[in-house]
């Protein structure tokens, strides 16, 4: 199983979001469960202090490619040391098969940040040397919505918002009051977004 480390984001908030909003202790509740992404067969599974997204993507190697610690007999790829197997996918002189991953979207224990705020949550996740990255939970009747910023319309709307206090060029941390922070919410912010399903769970 491969564990993920997030790319940074393009841009990050100076403090964790929004401001002026006290911090929860742990996950809500009511956002405990398992879920799974309508775009593909990744799960998300949200405990108190954990936020974890694991799934499947396709690797693949030329035969003549196989490193010497591996065997392949038949459509099975064996680690000579741990005896661990894998089935693989026979494709002319090449092999595929499929590599499990783990995203840790937020824990507790690297100190993220969870906010409440006008009926959504915040979960704030700190990059050094760059700030707050930030993302938006809405959770409706089983479903669960998680959203970025990343859109060029999400950009320039923060540019009107907070008057052109930053650039995507220099990096520079966003600066926002909880007004303008509001303000970005009711203009619909948060444009990439991905719904997971509730499988199991209260």
């Amino acid at each position: 199983m491969l564990t993920l480390s997030c790319k940074q984001p393009e841009f990050a908030f100076d403090v964790a979001q929004p401001v002026d909003v006290k911090e929860q202790r742990h996950i809500n509740n009511r956002l405990i469960g398992i879920y799974q992404s309508v775009r593909d067969s990744s799960t998300l599974s949200i405990s108190k202090e954990l936020i974890l997204r694991s799934g499947y993507y396709d690797e693949g190697s030329k035969i003549s490619k196989i490193d010497s610690s591996f065997n392949l007999v038949g459509n099975t790829l064996i680690d000579k040391k741990t005896n661990h197997k894998v089935a693989v996918k026979k494709i002319g002189d090449s092999i595929t098969w499929q590599q499990k991953y783990t995203d840790t979207i937020f824990s507790k224990k690297r100190n993220d940040v969870i906010k409440k705020y006008k009926g959504y949550f915040f979960i704030n996740k700190y990059y050094k040397d760059l700030g707050w990255e930030v993302k938006k939970i809405k959770l409706r009747k089983g479903v669960i919505s998680i959203s970025d910023i990343s859109s060029e319309s999400d950009i320039s709307k923060l540019k009107a918002i907070s008057d052109n206090k930053f650039d995507t060029v220099s990096n520079q941390p966003i600066k926002l009051s909880k007004k303008e922070f509001k303000k970005f919410i009711k203009q619909n912010g948060f444009e990439d977004e991905e719904i997971f399903i509730k499988r199991y769970g209260s």
